[in-house]
């Protein structure tokens, strides 16, 4: 069955549908039938009664033209699509036919509702049309009218997409064609010129406004008080009728709640609009089954009087007459009046108990009434009925329920109770805010200082504080409003001396606010509730802090005595440790007693509570450290791992477990720990060597102190990491450590040196201008020995670190007296095939020698210090868990300072500017290079890339995951800022590098010398070709240059070479290149270290003439915002340990796509 098979003008479509079957059955197809109708001819058509006409009244006026205009073109046929482009009209025939029952429905009352938000011609020659129709969200819909109607409408909207049927329908759809339809209808009405149509709707639109007002009038709903049955009601006066008609059909046992009567009211007004739901609810709760579905929260009449104040309304009471009754603004106070039974109290002496007379009574302005002459209409909120007049009575929650299920009008008390009602009632009703009338003759005034109390109290996790006022031997609550207090002169039975049973008591209200003032003082903040509060940090914090000072500042505190978890805490009564010693770590056992408690050192991590110097105890009390436990203790949990069993620490901790065993009260350590306690004790005080005689040079103070540093590791077989500055002579102060062992040992050390490529052959010449006696063989290249029997007695065996990976089945059956590291930071990562091959290297002792240990995380230190003192730190996960993540993940101080305590006896650290004063001053300046032209659209276009698709990738992929596409879009824009010509493709002039040859030129004129570093070998490349072309003499050195040192050489030795241009990967580590005075840094990098060795390529010991080195930097362009982030975080960079981070680590995701703004 379809849901119409008429066909209707659509421009009527909006219409309900009992009014379009009225026109139907009348013949009225079209809008031109209704043209000219006055308003009395419609509503005499048939089947159109009042609500129907109003509804066409409504459309007609608001039509963008008038509808009575008779120069209106007719419609002679009475066609209902005249005017619609006849493929639209066959459109909408197919919908009246052939649409789905629901998606039609659902179509017209979005049309008519006017979801339809926009509707535009989008290609007139191909009869195309656009339209937005407004559902859940906003969904466009195209009609084109040339196409066949399978093809005619599409949706954006699921349904039409996944439609199982195939339809090409949905309710968008239906909407936007009728939408079009009656365009395309009234425009035969309104032709579209001039721009006079705009107005003309304006027009019919007030017109149309208007006659709404005029039909549609805002009425107040009249309400209506009814009393029948002890019960009272209140319902809206329209519906008075048929619910009562309903209730008595009820009561022979019929009902027709098909006929809901809270459905026959349409509130109109705003505060109709919330009465009218709130009485629904309330005859909802009362189990009215009309259908209604109420909410949980419960509603009362006394809630809807609150929004009847000040009206009037009918009131139906137990008779059928109505009356009226105001609904009074003012409310009642709930008063007792309390006086002696005179009666009773003649023969009583003065002193004794009296009898007493209570009446309870209500009284407002100037009017008192008993309690007893007025009926409760509405217990909760409390209405009460009273000579015409509905009045709330205020009181609090208390005096409403003793008031609504207790109160009598009249109680006389016997003078034997009178004591017990002063003691034990009376505080009660004051408590209520109950009002008092008390006889003078009962009553006498006494003064009484307050007295503030606290009551405190544990709810789960919290420490409740409930601030409280007593005056005498009665309390009350801070909520408390009453101002005069009415307290019993009796204590314990006694009269204390008075006259009167009750004392008239003042409150200090100065006095409560100024105790109330010195309680929020004490880092205490509110609660949910008035006068309760809780500390606002740590509630044992606040018990131990604060609570003294408030009972000493005159507070009462009760409660304190119950408490458990926030009790004060128990002292430490005594302890006891004892340390074992094991292969590479020691064993910690102990207990701490805090009175009859005891604890395992090894549950210290579980009940330790964080950055505080507590502990919680089995019975759920709490123990406090002293400080000096507390600092020991947060040391060894650095140095310890959670959920193990057994407290084991590395050995290079042994002086934390020593100062630990100190502080306890017995202490005991086997004879291994002592030793090694002992020697580590020792490098405090290193004894000074003298230099080796047969060393061919001189050392300098510091290097004298080094010497005498690797002298003590190498008689107790430590390893240790000497990691000068680079430039201040560590060669020399290893081969004058390998001296001293010839001189004081009487043997040559078989020794390995391992150190990069690049470096070699250096190592070679130091050694024939330090220590000439030492035979040296080079274990690199193709001719080098393979066979262990032919392995030539040299007493220095030099390679690299990939010959040696590559060599170690070889290299592992020789045993060295001697293994060193150059540039030892090299082989920073434990899982490479590099550092898997040093583990199986044979030698009595390691050293390690780099100017910068520690380059991108703290995890470097682990692997160096595994190859020198294996085990000293602990595992790899040990040392990652205890160390790595809180120092850079958490910024842990105290981890930091730990480590740096613990692994600094075995590291040798000391800076130019601490010893090498006699160095000439080094000079660093920015050096701007603005691009130009095609440089700067070059580099825009390739930022713009970049910048979207790593902020895609961030936001799709994460930090980690992104790190690529970060790094290759860091790549490309610094080599722009280079050179456009070293991205493919692309060409342009350097900005850069006409900036170099402007000052190299001046520099060369001058008879300077200049070392020329960049990342980038196609860029010293293209510096090499103009080099070339003005005939300057250089040398150059990337990563495929083979004889490395000759150039070094004759660099050092030729003066007439002005330039060296040198990749900065191969050759910024091990190069002495002092005969140069000024350092290029053409393209800077975010790792500082890199850039400080190109530097101290020159800027070394022998180097006489001042240093300037020249870092050309692009301004506005990532070049420029890595020098920004490179002084952000050069403090990191100034530190032994995490000597700075890596650019993942360091930059978060803001920070690396700002590079790319």
């Amino acid at each position: 069955m379809y849901y119409y098979n008429r066909e209707f003008d659509p421009a009527l479509q909006k219409l309900s549908n009992s009014t379009l079957t009225a026109f139907y059955d009348q013949n009225i197809t079209c809008l031109e039938n209704l043209f000219g109708l006055e308003e009395n001819q419609i509503l005499q058509l048939n089947g159109i009664g009042k609500k129907r006409a109003n509804e066409i009244i409504e459309l007609l006026y608001s039509l963008p033209f008038d509808y009575m205009d008779t120069s209106l073109p007719p419609n002679p046929e009475g066609n209902p699509m005249l005017g619609i482009h006849p493929k639209l009209a066959d459109h909408i025939r197919n919908l009246y036919h052939f649409a789905h029952d629901q998606v039609f429905k659902r179509g017209v009352d979005y049309y008519s509702r006017d979801r339809v938000v926009f509707l535009s011609e989008h290609d007139r020659e191909h009869d195309t049309w656009q339209a937005t129709v407004r559902g859940s969200r906003l969904y466009q819909v195209e009609i084109s009218l040339q196409k066949n109607h399978n093809e005619q409408t599409k949706c954006n909207c699921p349904a039409f997409k996944n439609w199982m049927y195939g339809s090409k329908y949905c309710k968008h759809i239906v909407a936007a064609l009728f939408a079009l339809a009656e365009k395309q209808r009234l425009s035969r009405f309104t032709p579209e010129k001039d721009g006079y149509q705009g107005y003309t709707q304006l027009v019919q639109s007030l017109k149309s406004a208007q006659k709404k007002a005029i039909v549609q009038p805002n009425r107040e709903i009249a309400y209506l008080l009814e009393h029948i049955d002890g019960q009272w009601n209140l319902y809206p006066k329209p519906i008075y009728g048929l619910i009562k008609s309903q209730r008595k059909v009820s009561r022979y046992g019929y009902s027709y709640s098909y006929k809901n009567p809270w459905d026959q009211v349409n509130p109109k007004t705003p505060k109709d609009r919330i009465i009218y739901p709130h009485l629904r609810k309330i005859y909802d709760q009362l189990s009215y089954d009309y259908g209604y579905s109420g909410n949980a929260e419960e509603v009362f009449l006394g809630d809807v009087f609150e929004l009847l104040t000040g009206q009037t309304l009918i009131l139906k009471h137990d008779v059928d007459s109505s009356a009226s009754v105001h609904v009074s603004v003012e409310p009642f106070s709930f008063l007792l009046q309390i006086a002696p039974d005179h009666k009773e109290n003649n023969n009583r002496e003065n002193g004794h108990p009296v009898h007493l007379d209570l009446q309870f009574l209500l009284k407002k302005e100037n009017l008192t009434i008993p309690l007893n002459t007025v009926d409760i209409v509405s217990p909760d909120p409390c209405w009460v009925y009273h000579n015409g007049n509905l009045s709330k009575i205020e009181t609090s929650e208390m005096g409403r329920r003793f008031l609504v299920n207790a109160a009598p009008q009249q109680v006389k008390i016997p003078a034997e109770q009178s004591g017990e009602f002063f003691n034990n009632v009376l505080p009660v009703l004051q408590e209520a805010d109950v009002l008092f009338e008390i006889d003078d003759q009962i009553v006498t005034e006494k003064n009484i200082a307050p007295e503030p109390r606290l009551y405190l109290s544990e709810q789960a996790r919290k420490l409740v504080v409930e601030f409280r006022i007593a005056y005498g031997h009665h309390e009350i609550k801070g909520t408390s409003e009453q101002n005069r207090l009415f307290i019993s002169s009796e204590t314990d039975g006694h009269v204390n001396g008075s006259s009167s049973p009750i004392w008239s008591v003042n409150r200090d209200r100065i006095a409560e606010q100024n105790w109330l003032e010195r309680l929020k003082k004490s880092s205490l903040e509110h609660s949910d509730l008035p006068f309760i509060f809780t500390p606002e940090k740590d509630p044992l914090e606040w018990v131990v802090d604060h609570l003294p000072g408030l009972s000493k500042a005159g507070f009462n505190i009760f409660g304190e005595e119950n408490l458990k978890q926030f009790a004060r805490p128990k002292k430490l009564t005594s302890s006891s440790f004892r340390i074992s010693s094991g292969e590479q770590w020691f064993e910690l056992e102990g207990e701490m007693s805090f009175g009859d408690i005891s604890l395992n050192i090894i549950d210290i991590r579980k009940v330790l509570i964080k950055d505080k110097p507590y502990i919680r105890l089995q019975d759920n009390s709490t123990g406090e450290l002293p400080p000096n436990w507390l600092k020991q203790l947060n040391k060894l949990l650095h140095l310890t791992g959670s959920g193990e069993e057994k407290i084991r620490v590395p050995k290079i901790a042994a002086n934390v477990l020593g100062e630990l065993g100190q502080t306890a009260e017995t202490f005991e350590a086997d004879t291994p720990f002592q030793d090694y306690a002992k020697r580590l004790r020792l490098f405090e005080h290193v004894e000074q060597v003298e230099p080796p005689k047969n060393l061919k040079g001189e050392l300098r103070p510091y290097q004298l102190a080094g010497l005498s540093w690797m002298n003590f590791l190498n008689r107790y077989s430590f390893g240790g990491i000497l990691a000068d500055d680079m430039g201040l002579g560590k060669t020399i102060q290893v081969l004058a450590l390998l001296q001293l062992v010839v001189e004081t040992e009487n043997r040559k050390p078989h020794c390995l040196i391992i150190a990069p490529r690049s470096v070699i052959y250096n190592w070679k010449a130091e050694v024939q201008k330090f220590a000439p006696e030492f035979d040296v063989y080079i274990h690199h290249g193709t001719d080098r020995i393979l066979d262990v029997d032919h392995w030539p007695d040299a007493d220095l065996c030099i390679t690299t670190y990939s010959t040696m990976r590559n060599d170690i089945g070889l290299i592992q059956n020789i045993s060295f007296d001697y293994a060193i590291l150059d540039e030892s930071h090299t082989v920073r990562n434990p899982a490479s095939k590099t550092f898997m091959a040093l583990k199986r290297i044979q030698a009595q002792n390691r050293l390690c020698m780099s100017g910068t240990p520690v380059q991108n995380t703290s995890m470097d230190l682990w692997s160096q210090f595994q190859f020198l003192n294996p085990g000293l730190l602990g595992s790899q996960k040990q040392f990652r868990d205890q160390w790595v993540k809180p120092i850079e993940a958490n910024n842990d101080k105290t981890a930091e300072e730990m480590l740096h305590t613990m692994v600094s006896p075995f590291i040798l650290r000391r800076t130019k500017q601490q010893v090498a004063a006699e160095l000439p001053p080094l000079t660093s300046t920015v050096v701007d290079c603005p691009m130009e032209g095609t440089q700067q659209a070059v580099y825009e276009r390739y930022r713009q890339v970049y910048h979207q698709l790593i902020n895609d990738s961030l936001e799709e992929k994460g930090l980690r995951e992104s790190r690529f596409a970060v790094l290759e879009g860091l790549t490309r824009l610094r080599q722009i800022c280079c050179s456009p010509s070293l991205i493919k493709k692309e060409k342009g002039p350097s900005a850069k590098l006409n900036r170099f040859l402007e000052l190299a030129e001046e520099l060369i004129s001058e008879g300077h010398r200049a070392l020329v570093f960049s990342q980038f070998v196609g860029f010293l490349k293209l510096i090499e070709a103009e080099v070339k072309n003005r005939g300057w003499k250089y040398e150059y050195l990337d990563g495929q240059t083979t004889d490395r040192q000759k150039r070094v050489d004759r660099f050092q030795s030729d003066s007439s070479a002005n330039l060296f241009l040198i990749s900065l990967k191969a050759g910024g580590e091990g190069l002495n290149l002092t005969a140069a005075d000024y350092v290029f840094i053409m393209d800077p990098w975010w790792n500082p270290a890199a850039e400080r060795q190109a530097m101290d390529r020159t800027h070394r010991i022998g180097q006489k003439n001042n240093v300037f080195v020249y870092r050309l930097t692009t301004p506005g362009t990532v070049e420029e915002k890595i020098l920004r982030l490179q002084e952000r975080k050069q403090g990191l960079a100034d530190k032994l340990v995490v000597a700075e981070a890596g650019i993942f680590k360091e930059l978060n995701r803001d920070d690396l796509l700002s590079l790319f703004d």
